[in-house]
């Protein structure tokens, strides 16, 4: 991002703040949309015309690519992509938390205890970075990096390819296949399949096309 416009999303991000938008990126789309002198001001141009009227073809693209930067570093921010068999999959970031590594649950649903986690001490435990949830019958964890035997460890995906993945992803159009009674599957670009399984605790499996 160009260093004139991350002064300008300072600004927008202050603004964001005492807005009802749920993202910035959606703020920013609106106050694009709403102020016809917003270009004016992002561009610095006294244009003639309001809204993108005046434009040319190179500031339309150049506002595109901001937007696309905005929200890929939102979806950096909210999502994860991990690996589980090699099999890459979508997930809230927020769902991995630092925990006590006897507080969570091994292969059989059973809390992996002080003994197994060699905890040193009552004050003195192994902190992990783990997903504990429900899965219906049993808890289970998931961990990003655990030494334990029986953990049920993911690796999260480099930098790059987490950026390429999530640049395509869009949650929203995932919604409608939850609640059919079978897994439905949407293919949002020619690069990437996100699917969708009634019952999956993942947002989306992601498959290469």
């Amino acid at each position: 991002m160009k260093p004139k416009f991350k002064e300008k999303l300072k600004l927008l991000e202050e603004g964001f703040k005492h807005s009802e938008c749920s993202s910035i990126t959606e703020y920013i789309k609106m106050e694009s949309e709403s102020d016809p002198g917003f270009f004016r001001w992002f561009f610095n141009k006294d244009f003639k015309d309001d809204f993108d009227r005046s434009l040319t073809d190179i500031q339309k693209n150049e506002f595109e690519k901001f937007i696309n930067s905005v929200e890929l570093t939102e979806k950096m921010q909210k999502y994860i992509v991990v690996y589980q068999n090699e099999q890459p999959y979508i997930t809230n970031r927020s769902n991995f938390k630092e925990q006590n590594l006897c507080d969570c649950y091994g292969n059989y649903g059973q809390k992996i205890g002080c003994y197994n986690a060699s905890c040193h001490s009552k004050e003195n435990h192994t902190k992990v970075k783990a997903w504990t949830y429900f899965d219906g019958s049993n808890f289970r964890s998931l961990f990003l990096k655990c030494e334990f035997d029986s953990a049920f460890e993911l690796k999260e995906a480099n930098e790059e390819e987490e950026r390429k993945i999530l640049a395509e992803f869009d949650e929203s159009k995932l919604y409608l296949s939850k609640n059919e009674a079978t897994g439905n599957y949407h293919t949002i670009s020619e690069n990437y399949t996100f699917s969708s399984y009634p019952g999956s605790f993942w947002l989306a499996r992601v498959d290469y096309n």
